[in-house]
């Protein structure tokens, strides 16, 4: 009978915590509406902001540009000279990487164009609805001593993960694996040290995981400048 009782007691337990437990999309909302709010994201029409991070080969700069809808340019400095830059207009994204002068040049359209966006845009939760972007809570996980709430994100053949503390909302990680001409490789970002500029919360501090290992500190964000669209032709 003691047995019975325990049973039903986990099943009712189980039940309430399932109703209590908030759905993938209420998620999000919360997040945006912890970084500003949707109505102060939308009048983000464009932001440059400029990193760095201290590695054992040198200071890494990067340089990231964006302007509303779905424009971006992403620029990697190693030793003085660029390695990667990712650029995406019109549906398309342009990718080149190499060192010494030893460049490569990927071009891309259709579902893996729209997973660079996913990947490189600051708030991509705006394109979830109309870019069909599947998500589901896979529960809660402890993330840097805090709990936290661990969505699932799919679009087309393309999977990620992100977690969003409970008690803040805020995005605090994000992981995926992603395709590599050594491989399938790992990756993972985690955010913190979010600061408000322009009424839209930015994390100031991207630590990177995986292979390549680094800390990334924000040295400067601007909004609304007039970024001209120049700025992002692919050629």
């Amino acid at each position: 009978m003691k047995t019975i009782l325990t049973l039903i007691l986990c099943l009712v337990i189980t039940a309430a915590q399932a109703q209590n437990a908030p759905t993938a999309n209420q998620v999000i909302d919360t997040y945006l509406t912890a970084i500003g709010g949707r109505a102060a994201i939308v009048k983000v029409k464009d932001m440059s902001m400029d990193m760095a991070a201290e590695t054992e080969r040198g200071t890494m700069l990067s340089e990231f540009k964006m302007k509303a809808p779905d424009k971006f340019v992403s620029v990697m400095f190693a030793m003085g000279s660029e390695v990667r830059r990712v650029t995406g207009s019109g549906g398309r994204v342009s990718t080149t990487q190499g060192f010494g002068g030893n460049n490569q040049t990927q071009l891309s359209d259709g579902a893996k164009a729209q997973g660079e966006l996913m990947q490189n845009h600051p708030f991509p939760e705006l394109f979830y609805d109309s870019l069909g972007v599947q998500r589901v809570l896979l529960g809660k996980e402890p993330i840097n001593g805090a709990e936290a709430n661990k969505v699932e994100f799919s679009l087309g053949d393309r999977k990620w993960i992100e977690h969003f503390d409970v008690a803040s909302g805020l995005k605090v990680k994000r992981s995926a694996t992603v395709e590599t001409p050594r491989g399938k490789m790992d990756i993972a970002q985690s955010y913190s040290d979010y600061k408000a500029v322009e009424g839209v919360k930015i994390p100031y501090v991207r630590e990177m995981g995986g292979r390549f290992a680094m800390k990334m500190e924000v040295q400067s964000v601007k909004i609304n400048k007039g970024i001209k669209d120049k700025e992002f032709e692919i050629k």
